[in-house]
């Protein structure tokens, strides 16, 4: 799940966003291996501000975050390395759900995935 927040009191009002996840492993292959190729899924809206999307099996921190006012992309976050530096395991036997939340501001975006917390700052221009 993917939660968008705009600021640290409450979520952002529904802009008609679209977010899509890509990376570079497709699927699986006959023996059930993650098999290298691009991806690419959107994520779909499940509430206010808050997204879902099945990815398969990664097995790098290549995984990408787009954020879309269509036909713009807004934003494209490298969350594979978020998600890296959290500790997931892409190699347990059975993966946990990654919840991360996305909280804006007007000058960083900070990401929280499992307890972890990462800030990437944002050129702002004026």
């Amino acid at each position: 799940r993917i939660r968008l927040k705009a600021r640290s009191d409450g979520p952002v009002k529904r802009f008609g966003w679209k977010l899509a996840l890509s990376g570079n492993v497709c699927g699986y292959d006959l023996s059930g291996r993650p098999l290298p190729g691009v991806f690419s899924a959107p994520a779909a809206a499940v509430g206010d501000m808050e997204y879902s999307c099945t990815v398969p099996r990664q097995t790098d921190s290549s995984m990408m975050l787009e954020i879309r006012d269509e036909p713009d992309v807004l934003r494209t976050f490298a969350v594979g390395e978020y998600i890296a530096a959290s500790g997931y395991d892409w190699t347990r036997p059975e993966l946990e759900d990654i919840v991360m939340e996305i909280n804006y501001s007007r000058t960083g975006v900070t990401f929280s995935v499992s307890g972890w917390k990462g800030t990437e700052k944002l050129d702002v221009v004026i």
